[in-house]
């Protein structure tokens, strides 16, 4: 998505994409992993947005649980900012 003000690059989650009838979540999970591999060394941030999402757009809280787990530390401690939009 680009870089914030403090030079991090950025990413951009539009949650009414993801349709949980639809779409593999583990090929999700493991999509975002690879996405983030280069960037887990170094600060970066991230933009959800839900806006116009509904119950088709949801995860299951399987998957929820299984993203926490999936997600190495050092995502979490390089996660500068998370935004979240409506």
């Amino acid at each position: 998505a680009g870089f914030s003000k403090q030079n991090n690059p950025v990413f951009y989650y539009i949650a009414r994409r993801f349709k949980v009838n639809e779409m593999n979540c583990d090929l999700l999970i493991y999509h975002v992993l690879l996405t983030l591999k280069p960037f887990q060394a170094k600060p970066f941030e991230l933009i959800v947005d839900f806006t116009h999402t509904c119950t088709d757009n949801r995860f299951k809280t399987d998957y929820l649980s299984k993203w926490f787990i999936c997600m190495p530390d050092c995502f979490y401690y390089n996660l500068q900012a998370c935004y979240i939009y409506n």
